[in-house]
């Protein structure tokens, strides 16, 4: 029989923010404003748990698949820093 590993063991995150977070967000709507990025893909994770996705960037298919699958990996394996 297969048992169910539930890997979200947190409650709902701290309602104080995440300044690190918001200081991503500022840069790269700073870099986005400028004309630097072009197209961006984003994972949510919102307070309660529950989790989204969102993506703009037009025509940019295979980059953003590059991008997407390089964070993937990041994850993985620890590697990395999101800049």
């Amino acid at each position: 029989m297969t048992s169910v590993v539930n890997l979200y063991d947190g409650g709902p995150a701290s309602s104080a923010g995440n300044p690190d977070l918001v200081e991503q967000l500022e840069e790269l709507l700073e870099r986005a404003k400028a004309g630097s990025i072009t197209a961006m893909g984003m994972a949510i994770v919102n307070s309660d748990g529950s989790v989204g996705t969102r993506w703009s960037g037009g025509d940019l298919t295979i980059p953003m698949i590059a991008a997407i699958s390089m964070l993937h990996h990041e994850f993985l394996t620890g590697v990395g820093g999101g800049t």
